[in-house]
Order: C-alpha cells, then structure tokens, then sequence
C-alpha cells in the first residue's frame, strides 16, 4: 500500500515541477517582454513618431520556433519567441528573442531569408543580451532597402545557435502584421 501512495506522491510532485518549470518560462518571456516595452517606446520616439505619423506604418513582427524546425531536426525540447515592431519609414526593427530548453549553451541568435537551392542565406547575426540554454536577445537593427522588403514579403527566418547545434538548434519564421 504505501508503494502505491509513493508513487501517486512521486507522479503528483512530476507534474507540479513541470508545471512549475513552464510557468517559470512563460513568466520570464512576459517579463522579458515587459521589459523591452522602454526600448519600444525610445524607437517611437527617436523614429520621430508623432501625431500626425501614419501609424499603418508600424508593423508588428513576431514567431514561434522550435527544434523541430531545423534540418536536419535538433530533437530537443528547446522552444523560442520572437516579438518587435518594424517602422516601414525608417526601415527600423526593434525586437525581442526568448528561448528555453536548449540542450547545451546559446552561441548566436541570428536572421536568415526564405530558403534557396543552396540552403539560407544569413542576413544577420544577433548579440546575446542574456546568454544560456534559457536566454534572450533584445536589439534593434536598421534594414537595407532590399532587407525591408523581404521582411514585409515574409521572407525572414530566426534562429538560435548553441554549442552543439551550430546551424541552429531552434527556427522559427518571422510573421509581420499591421499593427491593430
């Protein structure tokens, strides 16, 4: 009898820890989030947002990625968030890049464009504000006229790089959408 309770308190405590654990990541990725909200409202202003700017001219880019998305796939359980704005006038993007779970140390988080017949050509290769197999990159990047519109065209991919995955353990494809 007390086997069987032991293993029900063991199954019970699994869970709360995981639980804990992806309640500790959401958290941290909406602090993460929080905490860049200073760094969008220095864009607006230093982008000369005014009253009298067209605000169909801001964009808000985000996505998704996992390991799963890589080729050959990382099979890990490493998971990724990207959210920013993009002002369209000044060809500005100010963004935020969280991960979690990766399996050995973050290197490089970075942009890539639509895949070619050669494999991805790399645009940009990113600072890591808070390095980790949990971290987070936050900058912002003025594009080149020709990286502006393949962002728009949804042409544009991220990636986080680690110690064991150099080509990137997790990918994710950027969104960009008319700010509501």
């Amino acid at each position: 009898m007390l086997k069987n309770g032991t293993v029900f308190i063991s199954n019970v405590i699994a869970a709360h820890t995981n639980r804990l654990r992806h309640n500790f990541f959401l958290m941290r990725v909406t602090l993460a989030h929080i905490a860049i909200i200073p760094a969008f409202i220095f864009f607006a202003a230093a982008s000369g947002c005014t009253k009298e700017k067209n605000t169909d001219e801001i964009y808000v880019i985000s996505g998704e990625a996992d390991s799963h998305e890589i080729n050959p796939s990382a099979n890990t359980d490493a998971i990724g968030t990207l959210s920013g704005i993009y002002s369209v006038v000044d060809r500005k993007i100010a963004f935020n890049i969280c991960w979690n779970n990766l399996g050995s140390e973050a290197t490089v988080p970075c942009f890539y464009t639509e895949p070619t017949l050669t494999g991805y050509a790399m645009m940009k290769k990113l600072p890591l504000t808070e390095p980790g197999k949990k971290g987070l990159c936050a900058s912002q990047l003025y594009l080149t006229e020709e990286e502006a519109k393949s962002l728009e065209n949804g042409e544009w991919y991220f990636t986080v790089c680690t110690v064991d995955h150099k080509d990137g353990e997790i990918r994710g494809k950027i969104s960009v959408s008319k700010n509501q």
